[in-house]
């Protein structure tokens, strides 16, 4: 029987789900300093058809070699829930990774949980 519509993720085949693996690992071993996102730049990934449904927030950016990363953050996560972050690369508008992980990858600069820790004070609107 075949389906009309994806069964879930946003239409990807298995091909493009191995792709985005691989990509993926070769990602995160690479040195990455992230960023918060602007107000704007946070409005534009919620309003996004595909990004806009994965995560709960944009919680960092980054440009890397004229990509645009980013990694959202779920609020639920977990089992039975999906991983805490969902990873994008954008080449441009197309999507060239996309993938959920739980275990932030120790090349990547800050860890989330470092950052708030070292920003709990700062006033919010610095980030906008």
């Amino acid at each position: 029987m075949r389906h009309h519509e994806p069964i879930d993720g946003f239409g990807q085949t298995l091909w493009d789900d191995i792709r985005f693996i691989l990509r993926f690992w070769r990602c995160r071993r690479r040195n990455v300093l992230w960023r918060k996102p602007s107000a704007a730049e946070q409005q534009v990934f919620d309003a996004h058809p595909i990004i806009g449904r994965f995560g709960d927030l944009t919680e960092f950016v980054a440009e890397v070699d004229n990509q645009r990363w980013l990694v959202r953050e779920r609020l639920w996560w977990g089992w039975p829930d999906a991983p805490r972050h969902a990873f994008f690369v954008l080449d441009g508008e197309r999507i060239v990774v996309a993938t959920d992980f739980n275990v932030w990858p120790s090349p990547w600069r800050p860890h989330p949980d470092q950052f708030e820790a070292n920003h709990a004070h700062a006033d919010p609107s610095e980030n906008q």
